[in-house]
């Protein structure tokens, strides 16, 4: 009645004859001692391995590397984008109704929380290509040592707009509360002159 078994097999391309920069599909088949009877076999869900040389895991990697970078760019524009938002708020809120300031502050929130989480999901893939990386002789330590920086910088991102979003938030609930004790003393004013 097991459903579950820990069992090691070491797939050796070269023993199977499989050529570099071939992708092979695998499948675990299980069957139990009386198959022929029932004919009963458990099959895992399909999946791929990639065999590469080390130059050609190292070719994938620096292209991988070379896509995140493209979206490091895209992060630190819509950052950039942000603050000159949150600046125009500042210069402009005198301007605006209480409660538009209160939707831009809420909405900016948004976004920053957006640019977090897209900023992690990026330092989390480079981190895993770094994983990739590091017992690649094909790839140098400079190399490496690079994709550990541009992380760092996604994570400094990421830090950097969750603060700004709960600052955001922060003044959006400040003008909330404002506005309900400004409402709570003009009604009890109300009622002292009708008193």
């Amino acid at each position: 009645d097991r459903k579950e078994f820990n069992m090691n097999h070491i797939f050796n391309p070269v023993e199977n004859a499989i050529k570099p920069n071939t992708e092979v599909t695998l499948q675990i088949v299980a069957r139990d001692y009386k198959w022929n009877l029932d004919g009963d076999l458990g099959k895992s869900a399909p999946f791929k391995i990639q065999y590469l040389t080390h130059a050609d895991h190292a070719k994938k990697i620096r292209e991988k590397f070379k896509e995140m970078l493209l979206k490091l760019d895209k992060l630190a524009a819509d950052q950039e984008r942000l603050l000159l938002d949150s600046q125009e708020l500042r210069d402009n809120a005198d301007e605006m109704s209480p409660e538009g300031v209160k939707e831009t502050l809420a909405e900016q929130a948004g976004r920053q929380g957006e640019l977090a989480k897209n900023a992690m999901d990026v330092a989390k893939e480079i981190e895993s290509l770094i994983e990739s990386a590091q017992p690649n002789r094909d790839i140098d330590s400079e190399q490496i040592k690079e994709m550990a920086e541009i992380k760092q910088a996604l994570e400094a991102i990421a830090k950097q707009a969750m603060k700004d979003a709960q600052k955001a938030l922060d003044e959006a609930s400040k003008m909330n509360s404002q506005e309900g004790k400004e409402g709570q003393e003009g009604k009890e004013g109300q009622e002292g002159k009708e008193g």
